[in-house]
C-alpha cells in the first residue's frame, strides 16, 4: 500500500497532527449513481474517559491500535481509508464511505451506502479486547443509530430493517434500548443504546476494573442531517471544471480539490479562527462528485488537555438523492453551529439531533432548548428526552417559502 505522511505546522508543538494519505485507494473512486446518503452510526466507549483505561490497557488505548487492524475490520464493513489525521487526542480516518474517530477509550464510526458496518462489530470488539479492553460483552456505553433511510431495500443484512439491526446488536450487548424518534410517516430517526456500565472490582487488583470513581469528561454530539439540497449550493460538491482548473502532482487529486471546495464553500472556517485558531481539515471531493471532510481541534483554552474535538461532513448532491450530513462535539453553541451549516448547504428540510450529558451546566440545557429558531426555516416538530444522563433535543425544520 502506497503512503506518505504529511506534517502540519501548528503554533503550539502539542497540537501538532500528521495526516497520511492512501494514495491507492483514491485511485479511480467513482461516485456515479443512486446513493444512499444517511448515514449508520456506531460509537463505543470502552471506558468513562481516556485518563480512565483499565489497568493493563495499552498505554494509548484504542489509538495503539495499528492501521492494519483497523483496515481489517473495515474491509468487512466495505470501506477503505482514504486518508488519516493523527493527533494528540483523536485519529481521524476518512473513508470511502464517511468516516472513524479513534479516542484512546472510545471509537465512532459512521459510514454510508450499503455498507454493512454492524458485519465489522465483532471484528472491532476483538480488536478492543487485544488492546486491553477486557469486557466487550458490556462496554461502559453504547450509542447506534441512524436516520430512516431514502432507498431502504438496496440495504444488505443486517440493515434491511431496523429490527434486524436491534436483534443484531442484542446478540452482542446486555440491557440495551430502543427509540423511534419523530415521525414514523416522515423525518425520522432510530436510537439504540446502553446504560453506563462499570464492573466492581472482584479483588482490590482487579485488571479488570474502572477506578472507583470514574470521572467522565463532559460529552456533546451535535448532528445535522439535511435533505433537499438547494441545487445552486449542491453545485459547489461537483468536480466538473475544478478538475481541469487543478493540476495535481505528487499528492491526490481527490483531496486537492477536496481542500479548494472547503475552502470555497466556508466549511475551512466554519468554526471561528480567533476561538479554535489550531483546527485541521482532511477533505475529498469525489468524480463525477460527492464530498467528505473530517476536523480535528486541540482542546480549547480551560479544557481538560485529553479533551479532544471533531467535525465531519459528509454530501450526496444529485438532486434525486441529494443530503448531507454535519456532526460535531465540538463546544460552540448548537443554534450557532446550525445556522452556518444550513448556510452552506441550502438543504430544504433538516433535522438535528443534540446530546449532551446532563454534568453540563443549566445555561447549556437552556440553549439546548433554544434551537427551535434557524433563520430562513421554520420548526416543525422537537422532542427532548432524559435518556440515562444525557439530555437529547430532536427537531425538523422545513424551508420557509420566499
Amino acid at each position: 500500500m502506497s503512503l506518505r505522511a504529511i506534517s502540519f505546522n501548528s503554533s503550539k508543538p502539542l497540537d501538532t497532527t500528521i495526516r497520511t494519505i492512501n494514495y491507492v485507494e483514491t485511485d479511480n473512486l467513482d461516485s456515479f449513481g443512486a446513493f444512499e446518503g444517511p448515514e449508520k452510526l456506531l460509537e463505543i466507549w470502552f471506558a468513562p474517559s481516556n485518563t480512565n483505561l483499565p489497568i493493563r490497557c495499552l498505554t494509548n488505548g484504542l489509538k495503539s491500535i495499528s492501521r492494519a487492524l483497523w483496515e481489517e475490520m473495515l474491509d468487512l464493513i466495505h470501506c477503505k481509508v482514504l486518508s488519516i489525521i493523527e493527533s494528540q487526542e483523536v485519529d481521524a480516518y476518512l473513508l470511502s464511505e464517511s468516516s472513524m474517530f479513534v479516542f484512546p477509550h472510545k471509537i465512532i464510526l459512521k459510514t454510508c451506502g450499503t455498507t454493512t458496518l454492524l458485519i465489522g462489530l465483532a471484528r472491532l470488539l476483538e480488536i478492543a479486547h487485544s488492546a486491553g479492553f477486557q469486557d466487550i460483552k458490556q462496554p461502559y456505553r453504547i450509542f447506534y443509530s441512524r436516520k430512516n433511510f431514502m432507498f431502504p431495500d438496496k440495504q444488505l443484512h443486517p440493515h434491511k430493517s431496523w429490527r434486524d439491526e436491534v436483534e443484531c446488536l442484542d446478540s452482542f450487548f446486555d440491557y440495551g434500548n430502543e427509540y423511534l424518534v419523530g415521525k414514523l410517516n416522515g423525518d425520522h430517526w432510530y436510537l439504540y443504546l446502553t446504560s453506563p456500565f462499570q464492573v466492581p472490582p472482584s479483588t482490590p487488583d482487579s485488571i479488570f476494573s474502572f477506578s472507583a470513581n470514574p470521572r467522565t469528561l463532559e460529552d456533546e454530539t451535535l448532528e445535522i442531517l439535511m435533505t433537499d439540497l438547494s441545487p445552486l449550493h449542491a453545485q459547489q460538491f461537483f468536480a466538473g471544471d475544478l478538475v481541469r482548473d487543478l493540476e495535481a502532482e505528487d499528492s491526490s487529486k481527490g483531496h486537492d480539490l477536496g481542500s479548494l471546495v472547503s475552502d470555497r464553500c466556508g466549511l475551512s472556517s466554519i468554526f471561528p479562527q480567533e476561538i479554535f485558531p489550531d483546527f485541521r481539515v482532511d477533505s475529498y471531493l469525489f468524480d463525477p462528485c460527492g464530498f467528505s471532510a473530517n476536523g480535528v481541534l486541540p482542546p480549547l483554552p480551560g479544557e481538560p488537555k485529553n479533551q479532544g474535538h471533531y467535525f465531519t461532513v459528509h454530501v450526496t448532491p444529485e438532486q434525486h438523492c441529494s443530503y448531507a450530513s454535519f456532526e460535531t462535539n465540538v463546544p460552540d453553541g448548537p443554534k450557532n453551529i446550525v445556522e452556518r451549516v444550513t448556510n452552506i448547504f441550502g438543504p430544504g428540510r433538516f433535522c438535528v439531533t443534540h446530546f449532551n450529558s446532563l454534568r453540563k451546566n443549566a445555561a447549556l440545557n437552556r440553549e439546548n432548548h433554544r434551537i427551535g429558531t434557524v433563520y430562513g426555516y421554520k420548526r416543525v416538530e422537537k422532542i427532548v428526552y432524559e435518556l440515562d444522563e444525557y439530555e437529547l433535543v430532536f427537531a425538523c425544520f422545513e424551508k420557509v417559502n420566499a
